[in-house]
């Protein structure tokens, strides 16, 4: 599902938390970002079945940069904001092009990221890079509750 890049980057309004990493491309990259957000969505109090959404659409997007945005010495940034009931999830890389949601063969080993990010994401797009080459592939996840940190602890 994809939505009006404008309408989707739009901040949820004040007040609204934002967390950032860079992380160098490599095939370990993707799992340490999955970890980062979950560290940080549970230090949020975020609810523990939004958090494994989004350390899902993480991973994806993540491997997605390593594996089809890497540019030799480029970085790739991933951003994670949460504001008024949403989360955004936003990964930065440096390949312009934008990725393509298809479908894969039933036996293929890869191809179901977007597929992936799709199902669990309740809008999703491509945005040119702000001030940069490349693109921004973000995520919007809607969710109702903010738990306590004992909720979030459940995480595996």
């Amino acid at each position: 599902m994809t939505t009006t890049p404008t309408a989707a980057l739009t901040p949820a309004g004040p007040p609204f938390t934002t967390w950032g990493r860079t992380y160098a491309p490599s095939p370990r990259t993707a799992h340490l970002a999955r970890m980062d957000i979950a560290d940080t969505l549970g230090g949020w109090g975020v609810d523990a079945t939004t958090i494994r959404d989004a350390m899902q659409v993480v991973a994806e997007l993540a491997g997605n940069a390593v594996r089809h945005g890497h540019v030799p010495g480029r970085h790739f940034f991933v951003r994670v904001t949460r504001g008024g009931g949403r989360l955004q999830v936003e990964v930065d890389d440096a390949e312009p092009a934008p990725p393509v949601l298809t479908r894969a063969p039933d036996d293929a080993e890869e191809g179901r990221g977007l597929r992936i990010v799709d199902a669990l994401a309740d809008a999703w797009g491509v945005t040119p890079r702000p001030g940069g080459i490349g693109k921004t592939v973000w995520a919007v996840i809607l969710y109702g509750t903010v738990s306590s940190r004992a909720d979030s602890a459940e995480l595996p």
